[in-house]
This record gives C-alpha cells, structure tokens and sequence, in this order.
C-alpha cells in the first residue's frame, strides 16, 4: 500500500454529507485493507503514523516522499494571467489548491482582512482551485466576503485553472498561504518553494514536516502576528532572503535522485525478503 492520507469526514459533513459518509467509510475500510498488506509506504511520516494506529506494525511502514523534481518548470506561464497579475502592484497573496473546507481559507480571508487593515490596503487575495461538489461552501466563503464588505476585486475567486495558469501565479505571487488544518503531504508547499516563493503556513498535519524549518510557521492562527510577519517580508529583503534559503534546503530533501534511490533501496528491501 503507498498511503497519501484520507481527509477526515468532519470537515466535510456540514457541505456534502455524502462525500462527508465516503470519507468515513474510506477510513474504516483503511484498518481493513491494512491488516492485509505485506508492506505500507507513507509518503510523510504524519501518513506514517496513522498508519501505526491503525494497528500496522512498525517494521511494515516505511516513508516514501512523493516524487518532485526541484528544477525550475518548463510550463510556459499563460500571458493573459501574467499580464493581470504584473499589473498589480500592490502585494498579492495566494492560496492554491482546491476549495475544500479543510484547507480553512475563510483563515485565509481572516489574514487577509487583517493584512490589508494595517499592512497594505491595496493588497490582494488570490484563492485558486475548483470547488465542484463544494458549492455550499464556496457559498459561504463568497457570503463571508459579502460580511466583510470585500469585493470581488480584493479576494480573487480564480476557479479551476490551467497548468499555464496556475504556473503565472505561482511566480507572480509574493507570498503563499496555507491556513490548512488537514494535509497528508501538501505539493503545492514544493511548487511554490521550487518558484522561490515564500510561504506563511499554518503548523498542522503534515505541513510542518514538508515545509521544514522556517520562520513563518506558526502554531496558533494569530492573525496580527501573522500580518506583521508578512509586512516584514515584504519590507525586509533580507528577512525575505532568510525565508527562501531556508525553502531551497527544505527543498533539497526532495531531490529527485535522492527519493529515487529511496525508492530502490525499498524496492531491493522487499524483493529480499520475498526470496
């Protein structure tokens, strides 16, 4: 089994209960599929540890990170995304991924308020991902907005995009946020360090293990605090360059030949002990 984690079924029962019954059901059925296995990957050792409680033994589980390749993408950036975003002068922050509720980007929107109060008032919010099957809380989140006298101008709904799309964000951001509650591994934290931009995260799940040591993690969403630390990236260049060095070696944890050899180093365990 190479395990990437199930989000737990609470975050989604108030917006889809029938996704909110599947994730449950996924999770009980895990503990079924576990006691069959011969061996279990995790690719984080968050993954890892749930996979203990779920009765593995410990010589049975072993971590596997996902295959990233840390050099700079080939995709061409799509012109009229880049022309909208370089347009933009003031800063410009960014969530990526899907909207879904355990990614807590109305914790997103908080920061955001708090930012453009005392930081930057011409500061813009950039939430990126589809929400197909969410549409209840894409709802609120826009009603949330709504409340907070936001426009659709200072908080960016970008829906489902392209690849070419989503490659003019990530260089054009300044800053990424993840205000998540439940991540198994989070890709996006190694698309935006392999961009060289820098990222505020929130301390939870496996976010921590993938983002490695930086300054702007954080334990508690306090949101002054957190607005300052991202003033401060944005005045300090050299507070900034801290934070992207600390990225690029968290980064060289994912070198591709490294996690290959990983790889085949597990490969070559296993094929032993099936002689």
């Amino acid at each position: 089994m190479i395990y990437h984690n199930i989000t737990p079924a609470k975050y989604f029962f108030p917006y889809d209960r029938i996704m909110s019954f599947n994730l449950w059901l996924g999770r009980k059925q895990l503990r079924q599929y576990t006691s069959c296995m011969d061996v279990c990957w995790a690719d984080s050792s968050y993954n890892a540890e749930e996979l203990l409680r779920c009765g593995v033994s410990k010589d049975k589980v072993k971590i596997l990170p996902i295959l990233f390749s840390e050099k700079e993408s080939t995709i061409i950036p799509d012109p009229l995304t880049e022309e909208k975003l370089i347009s933009v002068k003031s800063t410009k922050l960014l969530c990526i991924g899907r909207i879904a509720p355990n990614k807590k980007l109305e914790d997103a929107i908080k920061l955001y308020v708090y930012y453009k109060a005392f930081c930057d008032s011409d500061a813009v919010l950039y939430l990126v991902g589809g929400w197909d099957g969410l549409e209840k809380y894409y709802a609120k989140l826009k009603g949330f907005c709504a409340d907070l006298g936001l426009n659709e101008n200072q908080v960016v709904f970008a829906g489902r995009i392209s690849e070419e799309e989503k490659e003019s964000y990530l260089r054009n951001a300044d800053v990424l946020l993840c205000m998540s509650e439940h991540e198994g591994f989070c890709v996006p934290l190694l698309e935006a360090m392999s961009r060289e931009l820098p990222i505020l995260a929130y301390a939870k799940a496996a976010v921590p293990e993938t983002l490695g040591e930086s300054k702007l993690l954080f334990n508690e969403k306090d949101y002054i605090i957190m607005a300052k630390a991202l003033e401060r990236l944005q005045k300090e260049r050299q507070f900034r360059s801290e934070i992207l060095e600390a990225q690029r070696k968290s980064l060289r944890r994912f070198d591709r030949a490294a996690v290959l050899n990983q790889f085949i180093s597990l490969v070559n365990s296993l094929a032993d002990k099936m002689q």
